[in-house]
Formats: C-alpha cells, structure tokens, sequence
C-alpha cells in the first residue's frame, strides 16, 4: 500500500511539473519598423528557449482592431503608446528595441515562468455604455492560473491528497496491528 501511495504522490508531482502554465506576451509592432524587425527574431527564439512562452504578435500599422487593443491595453496599464516595438507582458511595459532591451525581457520571461505573471488581457477591460454612461469593468470570471503559479497549486493539491491518503491507509494499517 505504500508503494501505491509513493506513486500516486510521484505522478502528482510530475503532472505539477508538466501542467505549468503559459506566459503571455503582447508584442506589438509595425510593418517596415526596422526595430520592429530585430525583436521579432528574438522573441522568436526566446519562444524556442522558453516553450510557456507564449507570444502573441500584433501588427498595429495595418490593423485597426490591433491598434485598438494596443490603446486599450497601453491605457489600463497606466500608460500611453509611445511607438514600436512594444513588448507587454506581465506588469512590464517595454517600449523599443536594444540588446539591453532582449536582457531585461529575458529575465522578465524567466521571473514569470517562475513565480507566474497576470496575462496581458486580464488588463484589458470591457467598456459597457448604457443611457450614454459609460462604465469600465473588469472581467474578474476569468481565472488566471499564472497569477498565482499552477506548479505551487498542484504541489499543494498533491499534499493534501497524499495527506487524505496517508490517514486513510495509514489509520487502517496501526488498527490492524493493534488487534
């Protein structure tokens, strides 16, 4: 029985590992922008290295939907468009491109790979007008995993079965050998 529960717990803890979530970028560019051009590889690749990166990339010159988002999110996260490139993700606005740039972003991805990160959209906030008021809300049904770092939530989940496990198992094996 305890070889049981010793698998049960490992397979736990590997599906915590394997279940970790995505992190979300925004990557808003322009066609022809010659900075535009040197990041985009880069993320490119930094998705290769990190595969819960997940990048999202919006052109904004051509597209008005995009170019939209691009102010509604810039907006909500306490800012205006400065130009292109323009990197959201986590509660990082990065604006531009530079070596110095592909450091701090990588070590960005690693911090939200690690601890978690809110998804860009959560930021995004849902306008509603009635009787010509318009009111900002915030969509709070969806749940983002990444906020609180799925990996830690599933370790938690694995303790507290192994726990229930063990009392259950454990209880029935100390009576056995009492009688």
């Amino acid at each position: 029985m305890r070889k049981v529960l010793v698998f049960i717990l490992f397979v736990l803890f590997c599906i915590s590992l394997v279940s970790a979530s995505k992190v979300e970028l925004y990557f808003f560019y322009g066609q022809g922008c010659p900075h535009c051009a040197h990041m985009e590889p880069f993320l490119d690749s930094l998705q290769q290295k990190y595969p819960e990166l997940e990048v999202k990339k919006l052109e904004v010159y051509f597209d008005q939907s995009n170019r939209e988002l691009f102010q509604k999110i810039a907006k909500n996260y306490g800012t205006a468009v400065q130009g292109v490139p323009t990197v959201f993700i986590g509660k990082h606005v990065l604006v531009g491109y530079s070596k110095q740039r592909e450091i701090e972003l990588e070590n960005i991805v690693k911090e939200c790979i690690t601890n978690g990160c809110p998804s860009p959209a959560s930021y995004v906030k849902q306008e509603s007008s009635e009787n010509n008021v318009s009111v900002a809300i915030t969509d709070y049904t969806k749940f983002s995993p990444n906020k609180f770092g799925i990996g830690i939530f599933a370790v938690l989940v694995a303790i507290v079965i192994g726990s229930i496990l063990f009392l259950i198992f454990g209880v029935k094996k100390l009576t056995r050998k009492q009688r």
